[in-house]
């Protein structure tokens, strides 16, 4: 993935806000990278432009994020879709406060069952753990769970 001449800003109540100016960035096959930096130094913003999850406030100015020959910022939903599954991932500043905006909460839930549950002797098939996701989000009142 490259990442070329990436500007972002964001409509404000006071005008337009520059928050990434120029980003460049190269991440090889099989590379892992892990963006740090100071608060408010636009981490958070480059990934939720590869993802394509910026604020509805944001506008891409200008640049290109390429993956495998084609810009993301570009791409139809289908192929978005597979970048996010297969590829392309963020790690929330606190991941244990915040569900990822990129999964349905159904295939959250069902990694950490079969994560946290998988190891056990209990055979785990799709149905159950459906049922038990069902459950969960029954425990924590969230209505029409399905």
């Amino acid at each position: 993935m490259e990442i070329k001449d990436l500007y972002v800003s964001y409509k404000t109540y006071l005008g337009e806000l520059k928050v990434l100016n120029g980003v460049n960035l190269k991440v090889g096959e099989g590379e892992k990278v892990g963006l740090i930096g100071e608060s408010g130094c636009g981490k958070t913003t480059t990934m939720r432009a590869v993802l394509r999850i910026l604020a509805a406030n944001a506008i891409i100015k200008g640049g290109c994020i390429n993956f495998k020959g084609k810009d993301i910022l570009r791409m139809n939903d289908k192929e978005l879709s597979e970048i996010r599954r297969k590829h392309v991932t963020m790690i929330f500043q606190d991941p244990t406060a915040a569900l990822n905006p990129v999964f349905k909460v159904k295939d959250m839930l069902s990694d950490v069952i079969r994560f946290s549950i998988g190891s056990s002797s209990e055979k785990l098939t799709k149905e159950k753990i459906h049922e038990m996701c069902l459950k969960v989000l029954e425990e924590v009142a969230l209505p029409d769970p399905e």
